[in-house]
């Protein structure tokens, strides 16, 4: 399988690795599967996976078990288990032993520890639920102690490192706001809030240009003439005006009448022209005769002519500053805790079975509650680690909402996990 690989255990030079490994297999009392758990200096966080069959060495010789290859080495992640992961949650299944004999699973790379995690009477298909701490390059090493062994690992989840914290508690009433934390994943949309007032409106762009002007229209046809009406009636007399310059001497007037012929003398010498007599004066303007009355109104007024083609659009004045924004609706519920799904080893879910994580110390009791809570002092089991010294430790069971761990190093903290119904 693309999972593995194999190296000489003797050829290498190991360095030490503050490593994870517990794998203590044990049977629940209510027909539950086989559980192990294990704690490292990283807090962790579990995700189950679809059981995938990762090795069987009856099918890769290389990695079978005998004496002078007692320990061989086994890439875990590059698969279906990410890089990064801090631990392996395996089915260890150890076929073909000619010796009652044990075996080991540790980080590759730290100091192999003295315990085992499973053991084998010859000739006896022994398993059980295992998980193993990794290696900074995600592998394990794998120890028989005596004779030959096949090995089948089946995984069936993976631990990855998260921000330290205990199990989630009750949600607590609801505090004061305190300063705003980095951005978390977007939660669901909340319900729109209430629509601000409008801003002020912003003050009027300027007119734009005046468009040109569309031609004018066809005059249409001209009605015909209305009767004259009767002359109106005369208006006052207007004052006097002023009187003109002189105007220009008049012609001479007609000659007198010729006296009676007498009788012809002597033609007498022609006498001298008489002067011209005085113009005589202007005679008085006549009196302005009566205005008619006025005539009817001439005929209908023609059809008015067709509208031109509007002007063009003038440029639309500019923006005015925008109002101010409204409040910001109030923020959406906080969606409800998720869960973590817990399967056997066929990846069938497990009904009614739940998982408490913690910290506590060696010799003083736990006391669960809430949702934490087991049906009774037989329906769960806890493993766990002392994290100050590499002593077993053992969990006693009061009842299903108190336990207590303990190990040879009174009052040292410890990490464990409960599992049960």
């Amino acid at each position: 399988m693309g999972e593995s690989r194999n190296r000489n255990v003797a050829a290498r030079h190991r360095r030490w690795y503050v490593g994870l490994v517990l794998a203590v297999p044990l049977t629940l009392a209510v027909s539950q599967s086989w559980v192990a758990h294990a704690t490292a200096p990283t807090q962790s966080a579990f995700t189950p996976i679809t059981p995938v069959r990762a090795l069987d060495s009856r099918f890769t010789p290389s990695m079978h078990l005998s004496p002078g290859h007692e320990t061989d080495v086994w890439q875990v992640t590059g698969g279906s288990i990410p890089s990064g992961a801090t631990a392996i949650v395996l089915n260890l299944t150890v076929v073909n032993t000619n010796a009652t004999t044990f075996e080991t699973l540790w980080p590759d790379l730290a100091s192999k520890p003295g315990t085992s995690n499973l053991n084998v009477l010859a000739g006896r298909t022994t398993s059980a639920t295992v998980v193993v701490g990794l290696s900074s390059g995600g592998a394990i090493d794998i120890f028989n102690a005596a004779g030959s062994a096949d090995i089948i690992l089946d995984y069936f989840g993976y631990y990855a490192a998260v921000i330290p914290g205990g199990p989630t508690g009750p949600t607590g009433a609801t505090g004061a706001t305190g300063p705003t934390g980095a951005t978390g994943a977007t939660g669901g949309t909340g319900p729109t809030g209430a629509t601000g007032s409008t801003g002020p409106t912003g003050a009027t762009g300027a007119t734009g240009a005046t468009g040109a002007t569309g031609a004018t229209g066809p005059i249409g046809a001209t009605g015909p003439t209305g009767a004259t009406g009767a002359t109106g009636a005369t208006g006052a007399t207007g004052a006097t005006g002023a009187t003109g310059a002189t105007g220009p001497v008049g012609a001479t007037g007609p000659m007198g009448a010729t006296g009676a012929t007498g009788s012809t003398g002597a033609t007498g010498v022609t006498g001298a022209t008489g002067g011209t007599g005085p113009t005589g004066a202007t005679g008085a303007t006549g009196a302005t005769g009566a205005t008619g009355p006025t005539g009817p109104s001439g005929g209908p007024v023609g059809p008015t002519g067709a509208t031109g083609p509007a002007g063009a659009t003038g440029p639309t004045g500019s923006t005015g500053p925008t109002g101010p924004a409204g409040p910001t609706g109030a923020t959406g519920a906080t969606g409800a805790p998720g869960t973590i799904a817990t399967t056997g080893i066929t990846g069938t879910a497990i009904a009614g079975v739940h998982e408490v994580i913690g910290t506590g110390v060696t010799g003083t009791a736990v006391t669960l509650s809430g949702g934490a809570v087991f049906t009774s002092a037989a329906s769960y089991v806890c493993y766990g680690s002392d994290t100050v010294s590499a002593v077993a430790l053992a969990f006693t069971y009061a009842s299903g909402t108190t336990f207590t761990p303990a190990s040879a190093g009174v009052g040292n903290p410890v990490k464990y996990v409960c599992i049960g119904n």
